[in-house]
């Protein structure tokens, strides 16, 4: 994706962020001495609040301060037009977050000699069916994972699920994640599930602590549609949406996941490796400096 903005025009920013941090504010002040050097960019809007909508912002690039969690809050309140998002990380992994506060000079300096491209992260559209309704109930948007997880009293579940109309395995587990490429490496990294490439069209589904231990994760197209459903006893199970929305499901509800509209765009400046924050935040080795992959 390419912006449409005139070659000769100042960059509009959009500054966001998690309000309830210091080290939010110390950032965010950081960002505008900066700005106020660049006249390539220019600061346009300001919000550090946690529920106002971001729908119809008018900016070009939406630099947002705190962890992942705060991008998906920011992503969710834009709705179904979402600015590009330059994410800055002031929380713990972040890899939506992959830029850190020493290094945003640099990538401010990317944003204004247009040295920057934009990757758009697959989402989910997740749909509840209650009690055998053709319609559905409810619709979510999901950029990370959708969750089935036991509710109190905690006993394992069963979860049936189907592809493009087809069984394809009964899950007997503590719950089963469905995790687009980028949320691979949120709850699904952390249940045992592998890692994919931001940009990959793929989902993987993982369940939780399996009972029969040859229930593995399985990786599969994003364009199929993955149907759901909770095997008694009739109790409810909880749908987490992101780790940011829940709700009951019941052995009469249907869920179906398929890929969401729109996708997330987000920044990549030049200095963006994926890989090389996969071994810089895993702990994967170390790299020399300046070393681009060659033998250590």
């Amino acid at each position: 994706m390419s912006l449409k903005i005139q070659p000769d025009a100042p960059l509009r920013i959009a500054l966001l962020g998690h309000g309830g941090r210091e080290s939010v504010h110390e950032v965010a002040a950081q960002l505008r001495r900066l700005l106020a050097g660049m006249p390539e960019l220019t600061l346009v809007y300001e919000d550090f609040s946690a529920e106002s909508s971001l729908e119809g912002l008018s900016a070009d690039v939406a630099i947002v301060l705190g962890g992942d969690g705060t991008v998906l809050r920011v992503a969710r309140r834009m709705g179904h037009k979402p600015v590009p998002i330059l994410g800055v990380n002031l929380g713990r992994l972040g890899f939506l977050t992959e830029v850190n506060p020493e290094s945003l000079r640099g990538s401010l300096e990317d944003l204004a000699d247009r040295a920057f491209h934009i990757d758009e992260l697959m989402t989910l559209e997740c749909l509840v069916y209650r009690a055998s309704q053709n319609k559905p109930d409810i619709s979510l948007r999901a950029l990370n994972d959708v969750v089935f997880r036991a509710s109190p009293p905690f006993r394992l579940i069963d979860i049936d699920l189907f592809i493009d109309d087809r069984p394809a395995a009964r899950y007997r587990a503590d719950g089963l994640i469905v995790a687009t490429a980028a949320g691979s490496t949120a709850h699904n990294l952390s249940a045992g599930g592998p890692i994919l490439c931001p940009e990959a069209r793929m989902v993987v589904i993982t369940p939780i602590a399996p009972h029969t231990l040859t229930q593995r994760p399985l990786v599969d197209d994003a364009r199929k549609t993955y149907r759901l459903s909770i095997v008694g006893p009739n109790m409810p199970t909880l749908l987490v949406v992101d780790g940011q929305e829940d709700l009951p499901i019941y052995p009469s509800d249907i869920v179906e996941i398929v890929q969401g509209s729109p996708s997330l765009p987000v920044v990549r400046a030049r200095q963006s490796d994926f890989y090389r924050n996969l071994a810089e935040k895993l702990g994967w080795g170390s790299y020399l400096p300046g070393d681009r992959g060659g033998r250590h």
